[in-house]
């Protein structure tokens, strides 16, 4: 029986908000997969945003970052991976596109701890780009931030109920200065599901 060892290497980095003091995110991961799909490392980010990758054996690998609230950047160079650790590394998130709303009842009361859940209806573009999850808040409002620009679908659960309330809402590419928020509002009862946009 022959075992052949390859030698692995340890890739260390960070995830930062763009156009920060190199804000960290706080909340997010990095994986890597290699280009015959053979080889994958998943790291989560601690406090300080630094990300550990271990045990790659040389290759390139193809580079996938999320952070929870931003959106990455369109594409991230794609990691080479030679003998020894690789240098420490730096990975930029951005700003993304929000969609704002409420989750109310039938009789227009708000629904506090809703889970808001968006995603593409296309299915273009990677999923942790554009899938986000929420959950509302005491007045039944909520944001769903860090999002591209495309048509979402928005599913609303409220607690203890599996039933959804759905509705769809469209990020354009054009925006004003503080970025382009969509509204949608959910309404339901104990008989039926509807979603309603204000005009």
């Amino acid at each position: 029986v022959v075992v052949r060892l390859h030698p692995a290497a340890t890739v260390r980095g960070r995830i930062v908000i763009a156009g920060t003091d190199a804000e960290p995110c706080k909340r997010g991961w990095v994986s890597v997969e290699s280009q015959d799909m053979d080889r994958q490392s998943y790291g989560s980010t601690k406090p300080d945003g630094s990300v550990e990758l271990i045990g790659l054996p040389p290759g390139t690998y193809k580079v996938d970052v999320a952070c929870d609230d931003y959106k990455p950047l369109p594409k991230y160079d794609d990691l080479r991976i030679e003998a020894g650790d690789a240098p420490e590394l730096v990975w930029e998130v951005e700003e993304g596109r929000v969609i704002s709303g409420r989750v109310t009842s039938a009789d227009g009361e708000p629904i506090a701890k809703a889970r808001i859940r968006a995603s593409p209806v296309n299915g273009e573009g990677r999923a942790q780009q554009t899938t986000c999850w929420e959950r509302s808040k005491d007045d039944g409002t909520f944001e769903v931030r860090g999002l591209l620009p495309g048509e979402y679908e928005l599913h609303a659960n409220a607690p203890h109920d599996a039933r959804e309330a759905k509705a769809t809402a469209t990020i354009t590419e054009a925006s004003d200065a503080d970025g382009s928020i969509a509204h949608v509002q959910f309404r339901a009862d104990a008989d039926r599901r509807s979603a309603d946009f204000p005009g």
